[in-house]
């Protein structure tokens, strides 16, 4: 679930203002991304106190007070980093930045004349991906279930079918903003209206659990309507190919496929198989790929090998032995 604006807030401390507090309450509510910024050591002379804290949102607006200006646009600009890439950062401004690097260290130059080292851990929070499953079947509960569970924003869009489409396009246009990821689990009760409505939805992602020949006629008739341009937003059928069979495997195969995506991952592609008759790249013997029982991967290839003995080498040491 979620957290409010005032649970996210909670934790400010002696130093969390109340212009801080309705500062994070504004980006939870819109939920945009923010970062909070925390003094955890100060070398004096500096205006900044340990425990002191701001937020700063992606925009650099900063909120707060945890030094002067110098110390506000470095950390301002650090603090936009940290949303970017979703990384916590101990950051160090100090007149005197030619010191020993530490790990985990981020280190500044103060530039104000006052002089002073100030220490400051900045915490990312990105808004957790909204997850919009739509259906009531067994497939789309346990979607829901699981995307919980690993902390997504879930919302469940299952109208009755006899309130028709117009409910359902109220109720997707409220749900399916720009950073989310639907799944279409209905499973042939309103598959065309859901996909009709959500063609000029900005979502991220519109996985579809049907056949492939469901999905072919679904395709087809997005066409015949011109909305084929939410196809290049739709996984068809829904889910990395993992065998799945009862609902919980296909929900684990969405939410991987989901997970895949939203951290960028390529998808998985297997290795190319050696090509018949290979060359065993030991003792350079002709094998057949297809049957036989040594293989080894490196590199992105698969090499075949006539015995126990030519593997074992190559396992010691492949690239003694590519390109021969």
């Amino acid at each position: 679930m979620a957290s409010t604006g005032t649970e996210a807030a909670r934790g400010l401390g002696f130093f969390g203002d109340a212009a801080v507090a309705e500062a994070i309450g504004a980006y939870e509510a819109a939920r945009h991304p923010y970062a909070v910024v925390t003094v955890v050591r100060v070398v004096r002379p500096s205006s900044a106190r340990a425990g002191m804290k701001a937020v700063v949102g992606s925009d650099g607006r900063l909120t707060g007070w945890i030094g002067g200006q110098c110390t506000r646009t470095l950390v301002a600009d650090v603090a936009r980093e940290a949303i970017r890439t979703g990384e916590a950062v101990l950051v160090r401004i100090t007149p005197d930045p030619s010191g020993p690097a530490e790990p985990g260290v981020v280190i500044r130059p103060m530039t104000c004349h006052s002089g002073g080292t100030v220490d400051l851990f900045v915490e990312p929070r990105n808004p957790a991906p909204r997850l919009v499953v739509v259906g009531d079947t067994p497939v789309a509960r346990r979607v829901a279930d699981l995307g919980r569970w690993m902390g997504y924003d879930v919302r469940v869009v299952a109208p009755d079918a006899d309130l028709g489409g117009t409910a359902l396009e109220g109720q997707l246009a409220e749900t399916a903003q720009d950073d989310a990821w639907v799944v279409v689990a209905s499973q042939g009760a309103y598959d065309e209206e859901t996909l009709l409505a959500l063609a000029p939805c900005p979502v991220r992602y519109v996985g579809l659990v049907a056949s492939r020949r469901r999905a072919e006629q679904l395709a087809a008739y997005l066409r015949e309507r011109g909305a084929e341009g939410i196809l290049d937003r739709l996984a068809a059928p829904a889910g990395l190919d993992l065998g799945a069979r009862t609902a919980e495997e296909i929900a684990v195969s969405i939410l991987a496929d989901v997970t895949r995506r939203w951290r960028g991952r390529p998808e998985a592609q297997p290795p190319p198989a050696a090509p018949e008759g290979s060359v065993d790249p030991v003792c350079g013997m002709v094998v057949d790929a297809a049957t036989a029982l040594y293989r080894a991967e490196w590199d992105g290839y698969v090499y075949a090998f006539c015995c126990r003995d030519c593997w074992e080498h190559f396992q010691a040491d492949p690239t003694a032995y590519v390109g021969r």
